[in-house]
């Protein structure tokens, strides 16, 4: 009994890859019908994946620059940065649901949601800076 390998056109095979490189949530590699090519397309998504680092890399040392931060620290910022974000959104999430299983929701009961939560989240912020300052200065004082 002989397996025949499902050859594919180059067209296909660069249409995958487009496909991928605009959303590359799967393992190109494994693409069913493309078992062929494995060897060509971690070739591909180790190349695409380097010059998505490198162009990443090339804008987070423009950004720290700005900030006159190292790019160690920088990226720290921004990943506490994006975390915050992202927790904001969900305390936005919650709170609506919430409020909504108890009242009648409506575009003005959600900007006023969305207005305490980032009151919240402005005011925490203003304790860790403040208390960051006191820090700073003991530090400095010592």
């Amino acid at each position: 009994m002989s397996t025949t390998v499902n050859q594919k056109s180059r067209e296909e095979i660069e249409m995958l890859k487009k496909s991928w490189a605009y959303d590359p949530i799967w393992d190109i590699e494994d693409t069913e019908g493309f078992e062929a090519y494995r060897d060509e397309l971690i070739e591909f998504r180790d190349q695409k994946r380097k010059e998505w680092s490198e162009r990443q890399t090339a804008r987070d040392l423009k950004e720290a620059a700005q900030l006159n931060l190292s790019l160690e620290d920088y990226r720290t910022f921004k990943s506490f940065a994006e975390r915050g974000d992202l927790h904001a959104n969900e305390a936005k999430k919650m709170l609506i649901y919430y409020f909504g299983l108890v009242t009648k929701m409506d575009s003005d009961n959600r900007a006023e949601i969305e207005m305490i939560v980032d009151n919240i989240i402005d005011g925490a912020m203003a304790k860790v800076a403040g208390q960051m300052i006191i820090d700073e200065s003991r530090k400095n004082s010592l």
